[in-house]
């Protein structure tokens, strides 16, 4: 993990891709194809859904995501993560739940770039989902495109 320092894109304003549509699309596609397919193994099903889970939450740049803590906008120089706010496990078991909700389903793959102490934090909560687990683990979120706190 590197330090906040060492990340030029922690201090840009974020900025969506202009191929970001076209990945998405083309994530969906692939996942479809795989999910629908009953000749494909579960475990091999499970493996193309991880890569194509990063795939969708670093199509802006593995840290230079939407979202972004407190801890890595102001505390002092401290390495840094890419955290899946609804986790990988989650995802990857609603998707093969739903193979028919594959848009519904990628379209909760966000990503927020956390400190390690942060990630630590949000390991210990395991009665909460998504934005909540930030929440009961005391971290404050800020969208990067509004430049305001969402949690």
């Amino acid at each position: 993990m590197p330090l906040k320092s060492q990340l030029a894109s922690l201090r840009k304003p974020y900025k969506r891709k202009a191929d970001a549509d076209a990945q998405m699309d083309s994530a969906f596609e692939v996942l479809q194809t795989v999910l629908n397919n009953p000749n494909i193994t579960k475990k091999h099903k499970k493996e193309v859904i991880n890569i194509m889970l990063w795939n969708v939450s670093q199509i802006d740049g593995k840290y230079s995501v939407q979202y972004r803590s407190e801890g890595v906008l102001h505390d002092e120089d401290e390495k840094v993560q890419h955290e899946h706010v609804i986790t990988r496990k989650e995802i990857v078991n609603s998707l093969l739940e739903h193979p028919d909700q594959v848009k519904e389903i990628l379209e909760q793959v966000l990503a927020c770039i956390v400190t390690e102490s942060e990630h630590k934090k949000l390991s210990l909560v395991k009665d909460a989902k998504g934005w909540e687990r930030y929440e009961k683990a005391g971290i404050k979120v800020f969208d990067m495109v509004t430049n305001e706190r969402i949690i």
